[in-house]
């Protein structure tokens, strides 16, 4: 699941305005790297309005298959990836987590729990190489560790592991049989 920002996408121009986003593009790909540091109006404003879009794709994607179509739903990991942005943004790293919009993600996230799938920065950037251009690099990762560490997610190092035996843990952790 991605959040669809239909709101963050107006806040996300406001900031490319006062030059606080800043479009990063390698091949195809972008990335938007946001610095809120000293700008507390204008994070509370950027991190109300990705919860909201994240409210909004989450009762569109998830609740509404799984109570009307009796689907199953398996969530990726965007609330952890927005907890890791925001962390990053604000420059208050894991302090993201005192402010309410941090309080509403982190709760939402730790009810449905994850597993965190990591690699060597060396591996990540090969396999996906806009992430060289990201000097937050080093914050993130550790960030992501902190948050598997603290709030008890599995981890799976796939940059040292053969896919089968990565999968086998995963379906471990999630109590999946492979019958």
């Amino acid at each position: 699941m991605r959040s669809p920002r239909i709101v963050t996408l107006a806040v996300i121009g406001v900031l490319r305005l006062a030059r606080l986003a800043k479009t990063v593009r390698l091949g195809g790909h972008d990335d938007v790297h946001i610095d809120l540091r000293g700008h507390r109006v204008l994070l509370h404003l950027y991190a109300w309005s990705i919860t909201f879009d994240y409210f909004l794709g989450y009762f569109g994607k998830v609740t509404l298959p799984r109570r009307l179509l009796r689907r199953a739903i398996i969530c990726d990991r965007f609330a952890w990836d927005t907890l890791v942005d925001l962390g990053l943004a604000s420059g208050l790293d894991e302090g993201f987590l005192d402010m309410p919009q941090g309080q509403i993600l982190l709760g939402l996230a730790k009810k449905h729990g994850g597993l965190l799938v990591t690699a060597s920065p060396e591996e990540l950037v090969r396999r996906k190489p806009i992430l060289s251009l990201d000097p937050r690099l080093p914050r993130r990762l550790r960030l992501y560790h902190e948050f598997a560490r603290r709030f008890g997610l599995g981890t799976i190092d796939s940059g040292n592991t053969p896919e089968s035996v990565s999968f086998a843990q995963a379906a471990e952790y999630f109590g999946l049989s492979d019958d």
